[in-house]
């Protein structure tokens, strides 16, 4: 499943598509939630709890809507930049957690979390280093 996930974010960050590489951040989400689930029901250790709802805050954060708004907004573009360190952040932590044999979880889980937080990552580089990114002058954004 996490190839296919892979698939749709990779085909929206081709395309430039945000509503495919936003769905596919989501369904990605799913994937430790499910697990999470499952790992709680056997052994009752709250850690399993805690990683299911800040999943759940990914999932709401990334949900594609059709809120009409383009990178002439400002506090869009630098909101999405703060919702893609969040992003980052927690999979860094649970790829940490899963490598380190905290959650009894098979280690190339650990390594698809790392692969999420690197596209990511790309993403935000790409977004930064360029002059204009959809018509937005990034040097504005220094004060975000």
């Amino acid at each position: 499943m996490f190839f296919v996930f892979l698939s749709v974010i990779i085909y929206g960050i081709v395309k430039r598509k945000k509503e495919f590489f936003l769905f596919g951040i989501c369904l990605y989400n799913t994937i430790p939630i499910i697990g999470e689930s499952i790992a709680y029901g056997m052994d009752g250790e709250l850690i399993h709890l805690s990683n299911i709802m800040a999943f759940l805050i990914l999932i709401i954060l990334c949900l594609p809507t059709k809120v009409a708004f383009d990178a002439n907004n400002l506090a869009a573009v630098a909101l999405s930049k703060k919702i893609g360190g969040v992003i980052i952040a927690t999979n860094l932590y649970i790829g940490y957690l899963i490598l380190n044999e905290d959650l009894d979880v098979a280690p190339q889980f650990g390594y698809f979390h790392f692969v999420i937080a690197s596209i990511i990552t790309y993403v935000i580089i790409r977004i930064s280093s360029q002059k204009k990114c959809f018509g937005v002058n990034v040097n504005d954004l220094r004060y975000f």
